[in-house]
């Protein structure tokens, strides 16, 4: 079973003529059970042993603000914006006897008493600023260009933070216990696979339309 809902709002206020608040919000509710059986039993396969049922619920909800400024219009703008995301994960599962079916395993008693595991979440936080000149179209065309050409600059900071028992015991250090026949071995991957961070980003753009 997988059931995926989401649904959300977008607002525009223009607060003068040079001054646009935008802002958006979105949640998504994302309902999963997976039920299966291990342990096939003779040859060809006749019986089905050890019945398994997950299951798993997201909720993810986002939130976005953008400021859209006209500093000179049609040639200076400035764009700020922020968007905050916050997702929660909650699981449980049961085995099931050999004797059991599928029908007893996933029943409202059997998943009542299921092994609940912690939830695991996620915040990512995103804040950027984007800078936009437009030439003038005489300097252009003084440059030889016949088309259009602008300069922006971007700056933007990006955070990203999850809890998951599954693995925060192994942070900061992601490491590898796999027979070196594999190619595995005891490996440490120095945070490598390790979700959480903070980067920040600076970028200049020239562009040229025709």
């Amino acid at each position: 079973r997988d059931n995926d809902i989401n649904g959300g709002v977008d607002v525009t206020i223009p607060l003068t003529n040079k001054v646009t608040l935008i802002g958006s919000y979105l949640r998504e509710y994302i309902d999963r059970r997976f039920d299966w059986a291990t342990g096939l039993t003779n040859t060809p396969p006749t019986a089905l042993a050890n019945y398994d049922t997950v299951k798993s619920r997201d909720i993810v909800d986002t939130f976005a603000a953008k400021l859209k400024i006209d500093l000179q219009p049609s040639v200076l703008d400035l764009v700020l914006g922020y968007v905050y995301s916050r997702a929660k994960e909650t699981g449980a599962g049961v085995t099931c006897a050999s004797a059991s079916t599928p029908a007893t395993c996933s029943s409202v008693a059997n998943l009542a008493i299921a092994n609940s595991v912690p939830d695991a979440t996620n915040r990512y936080q995103l804040f950027d600023a984007v800078l936009k000149y437009k030439f003038n179209q005489d300097q252009v065309k003084a440059w030889g260009w016949t088309g259009q050409g602008y300069v922006k600059l971007r700056y933007a900071y990006e955070m990203n933070h999850v809890s998951n028992w599954q693995s925060d015991n192994m942070m900061p250090y992601m490491f590898a216990v796999a027979p070196s026949a594999t190619g595995g071995g005891n490996k440490v991957w120095m945070a490598g696979d390790n979700p959480n961070y903070n980067a920040q980003l600076l970028m200049a753009t020239l562009g040229l339309t025709w």
